[in-house]
């Protein structure tokens, strides 16, 4: 199975992440938009793997304080297929030590994740062909600066169904009380 560790949001942080990626999508061409359902942070990418167990202990030996995350930015990574539009987050070094410490736990495990610098982002859409009029300050602005309170960890399955991408979460971990 298909595996990764994310932040799922609360219904009115996908309602403006929703306003945004209608906005982006408006002025793209072949855009294929993030359904709602599928709008998640993720923290850390797993893959294939049989080893939910491990995967499920990964998560459970996280310990973590909730904070506030807020929604922040629009932008592109350019591909050759078309382009990712995503929404980005404001810096925050709560979420930056939690992917931390939650790659540390997968990596002790012997998941082999991606070297790369973390970078987080919400996929708006994929696959997009941007018009020349395209405006990042009216999706900004469609988008806003949502908040919500992290309060939850989830693993997460990714897989086909009727042909449709389906994130479906499988585990999650709750963070510690706050003092």
């Amino acid at each position: 199975m298909r595996l990764f560790t994310a932040i799922l949001f609360t219904e009115e942080v996908k309602d403006g992440l929703c306003r945004a990626r209608d906005a982006v999508c408006g002025m793209c061409s072949d855009a294929r938009p993030t359904r709602r359902e599928n709008l998640h942070l993720t923290l850390s990418f797993i893959g294939e793997t049989e080893r939910l167990r491990d995967a499920k202990d990964a998560l459970g030996a996280l310990r973590f304080s909730g904070f506030t995350l807020e929604t922040a930015g629009v932008g592109r990574f350019r591909g050759p297929g078309g382009e990712t539009l995503w929404a980005g987050v404001a810096p925050s070094p709560e979420l930056a030590a939690l992917q931390k410490a939650q790659a540390g736990e997968l990596e002790k495990r012997g998941f082999e994740l991606e070297k790369r610098a973390y970078s987080p982002h919400v996929t708006l859409a994929r696959g997009a062909l941007p018009s020349p009029e395209f405006d990042k300050g009216a999706a900004e602005d469609a988008l806003g600066a949502e908040k919500m309170e992290v309060v939850r960890v989830s693993l997460m399955k990714s897989e086909r169904v009727d042909g449709k991408l389906v994130y479906t979460e499988i585990y999650s971990k709750e963070a510690e009380p706050r003092a």
